[in-house]
């Protein structure tokens, strides 16, 4: 089977940099501001703007799946996000209706491993996301993620089978393990 490479169809960020059905890990130390990330990124792609250069192809949907945020922390990172990108002169009201429709936000404090992953199907079914943000990895699979059986398991099984279903990308925010000693 041939490539065709001009086709861009299932390509979200980049020169072929995130497709439909991969996944993106932002990995970093607890407290860095992956979260604040997550939610720029988001926003940017929301309007079909450049995030340090990584392009997506149109105006991206995005839902974020949280367990360590409140809603007033998602709210104040949301907020300031947006008043930034509004300093710009190209910022619009259209702009402002992009990432409201397209930045959505879903709680989840419970539901781990199979049960994690039954959630993430609905949500998918119902949002329709061109990205899907887990923050962080390490609530929703439901067992040691240091184990490479658990996480393979949880990913590969899991996750991977849902994004190549409906036609989305993951993108996982993960805490480095911390070193023992």
């Amino acid at each position: 089977e041939s490539i065709d490479f001009t086709d861009k169809t299932d390509v979200l960020l980049g020169n072929d940099w995130l497709e439909r059905g991969s996944a993106c890990q932002i990995a970093a130390s607890s407290g860095v501001g992956k979260s604040t990330l997550q939610i720029q990124m988001a926003c940017l792609f929301a309007i079909g703007k450049s995030f340090i250069g990584i392009k997506p192809t149109r105006q991206l949907k995005s839902v974020i799946i949280y367990a360590e945020n409140s809603d007033r922390d998602n709210a104040r990172a949301m907020r300031s996000i947006v008043e930034r990108i509004g300093v710009s002169n190209e910022f619009t009201p259209e702009d402002h209706a992009a990432i409201c429709r397209n930045v959505v936000f879903r709680e989840c404090y419970s539901e781990s491993g199979p049960e994690f992953v039954r959630l993430a199907r609905r949500i998918v079914a119902e949002e329709k996301p061109d990205l899907m943000w887990l923050d962080p990895l390490a609530a929703y699979a439901g067992d040691d993620i240091s184990k490479q059986t658990v996480i393979a398991s949880f990913l590969r099984k899991g996750l991977h089978p849902i994004a190549k279903e409906f036609g989305f990308a993951w993108m996982i925010i993960n805490h480095f393990t911390k070193p023992s000693g």
